[in-house]
Formats: C-alpha cells, structure tokens, sequence
C-alpha cells in the first residue's frame, strides 16, 4: 500500500487519457467499448483481449503502442486507503470501478489461466482465459 495522497498525486488527467508519473504509463481512461465511446462495454476472453490492443496499436495514427496492462500494472490503480476502503484514480470513470479487468499476465503455473484484477474488491487472481472480462489499455510513456 502506498502513501495515499501520492497516489492520488500520481496521475496526469489528459483528455482521453492518464499519465502515471510513477510507473512513466498512460492508461485509456475508460475500459474500451464495441463501437466506440457510448457503446456497450467490450468483453473479450484473454486472448481476443490481447488481439484487440495490438489491432488498436495497428489502428492509432501516431503508431502508439497499445497492450494490455501486466498484473502489477493493473493492480496498482486499485489502492487502499488507512481505514480498509478501497480507493481508485480520480479519472477513472464510477461504473467502470465495479468490473473485472484482464491484466496482460499469463499464469506461469496453468498455461489455461491468466492474472486478472476485480476492481469493486480489490482482488487479484488468475481465471481461465476463456472467460469474458473487461479490458482497460496502457502503453509506455
């Protein structure tokens, strides 16, 4: 657990992005949607989630690089604060504080499993891959 205030201190609110100081990422603001912004939340086994960031790397015009986010990437935007409550990004969307997201991590024990992050808990574990969970993208500064 981190000093909270730096962690509330850490992020750059952009306009459709936030840059982490610290780890030197910028995460997309919201998880990403079918159709776009205004759409349904896109929820994709692990391996379509890994195939949509490169696509969305393929399609940015200034040829940023997309990925899903490694496991302690992910779990770095959940925090908890003195009192046991779980605190999160100021930018970081209210609906989207309650999803489950897929971390970009295989499990190195279960080739049949990857590391993913339950946002409304706090939780970090592995599932199987073929499960259909939110993705939230980051790439390098």
């Amino acid at each position: 657990m981190s000093n909270l205030a730096n962690f509330k201190d850490r992020f750059i609110d952009e306009k459709d992005t936030a840059r982490d100081k610290h780890l030197k990422l910028v995460w997309r603001k919201k998880a990403e949607h079918e159709g776009g912004e205004g759409e349904e939340l896109l929820r994709l086994d692990w391996a379509s989630g890994l195939a949509h960031a490169w696509r969305q790397s393929q399609q940015d015009e200034n040829g940023l690089n997309w990925r899903l986010p490694t496991i302690e990437e992910l779990s770095s935007l959940v925090e908890i604060d003195g009192k046991g409550r779980l605190q999160y990004p100021d930018w970081l969307p209210a609906g989207e504080k309650e999803l489950i997201y897929w971390s970009g991590s295989p499990d190195a024990e279960d080739s049949g499993r990857a590391w993913l992050v339950v946002f409304v808990f706090g939780y970090v574990f592995r599932y199987r891959r073929d499960n259909q969970y939110c993705v939230r993208l980051v790439r390098g500064v």
